[in-house]
């Protein structure tokens, strides 16, 4: 039987979506959602993982499953009352990092704790609500923070055709290449999601 999200965690999601505008989802992924984003992810070989906006760890502690227990997952997350519920749910992961900064911040980050490149990194944040120069920094950024052959999911909650959606294939195709990205969707969430997977290629 599959696990059904907690009514607290729905309920969660629907006040911060209303009180927060870069607050992406109305509802937590569903296991499937899950499933369909993990399954583009090399998780058993990953040394560091980085997830951007968790909110509050449904696909993170499937991550964390799926990593070595040698591996480093480092999330960023602004919203604070999400990373209060991170720490809360998931600080007994030694190998879990909450940093409560903006992805904008990630190479920086990342370079200050001396990590090497990431095998992977996973993105949840809205691209839709962030300016033209923000959004394109992330991807930039993302795209240096990664090693050779390493994957750049990213999912959003977009209707079909937008411009959004164009916006953020666009983005991912002037770094990453085109051809290099796959498209993918997960209809049985709520609302159904856009799923883009851009590879690093190796050197």
């Amino acid at each position: 039987m599959r696990k059904q999200v907690p009514v607290q965690d729905g309920l969660f999601y629907l006040r911060e979506h209303f009180n927060n505008p870069t607050f992406q989802s109305v509802w937590p992924s569903s296991r499937r959602t899950v499933e369909r984003l993990t399954q583009h992810l090399e998780l058993d070989s990953a040394e560091l993982g980085v997830e951007l906006g968790p909110a509050t760890g449904v696909l993170t502690r499937e991550l964390l499953r799926g990593m070595p227990e040698s591996s480093l997952l480092v999330m960023f997350e602004t919203d604070e009352p999400s990373c209060d519920r991170l720490e809360m749910r998931l600080g007994s992961y030694q190998r879990l990092q909450v940093v409560r900064k903006s992805a904008e911040y990630l190479q920086s980050e990342l370079s200050q704790r001396s990590f090497g490149p990431a095998s992977f990194i996973i993105s949840g944040i809205p691209f839709s609500k962030l300016g033209s120069e923000a959004a394109a920094s992330v991807i930039r950024q993302s795209y240096n923070a990664l090693k050779g052959g390493g994957d750049f999911v990213v999912y959003q909650c977009l209707l079909p055709g937008s411009k959004q959606e164009n916006r953020v294939l666009n983005l991912l195709t002037d770094h990453f290449g085109e051809g290099n990205i796959e498209l993918d969707r997960s209809l049985r969430n709520f609302p159904p999601l856009r799923i883009y997977v851009a590879r690093k290629q190796a050197l």
